[in-house]
């Protein structure tokens, strides 16, 4: 019998998130849910001004920024900063860029950036520092909602280029 280590991998992480959940559930009863967002974005131009930065930095290509950007899939870590603002852990080290010197005064709401080793999104427009790379136009944050925020903790995001149209 052969075994696939990736395919192996993955089923072992969202066994034991199941096995947590379960846990969690059986402490207090209340279900938790793990969510996972596919995300499309529009890498580069007005959307993602800092792509080209973050090519050069890197010594690679755009389109290498925006293959490896999409290749994982991201577990957010934290949700904080802004409300609904993920933090995604799980970015390869082959696009890490630190963040701007001086922050922008309005990012614009679905921004995707990069600072450092992280990667998220900007739920609100609101000031910051993260180098963007591209824009989506899915809604992370409602404050009319029941639920205002999309994500939360133990979620996991993946990134889909889409091209603008």
């Amino acid at each position: 019998m052969f075994l696939n280590r990736k395919r192996l991998k993955k089923h072992t992480r969202w066994g034991l998130i199941l096995l947590v959940s379960v846990i969690i559930v059986s402490l207090i009863g209340t279900p938790v849910l793990v969510g996972f967002l596919s995300t499309p974005v529009i890498y580069g131009g007005d959307y993602g001004p800092d792509i080209e930065y973050v090519a050069y930095y890197n010594k690679i290509s755009i389109d290498e920024v925006m293959s490896i950007h999409t290749k994982p899939t991201y577990l957010v870590h934290a949700v904080g900063f802004a409300p609904g603002f993920p933090f995604l852990g799980g970015m390869s080290k082959r696009i890490a860029t630190p963040r701007l010197k001086t922050p922008r005064t309005a990012v614009p709401e679905g921004s995707v950036g990069i600072a450092g080793i992280q990667t998220g999104i900007y739920p609100i427009k609101t000031p910051g520092g993260w180098r963007l790379i591209g824009r989506t136009f899915v809604r992370l944050y409602n404050p009319d909602k029941n639920l205002p925020t999309l994500l939360k903790p133990g979620d996991y995001v993946k990134f889909q280029e889409v091209k603008k149209a």
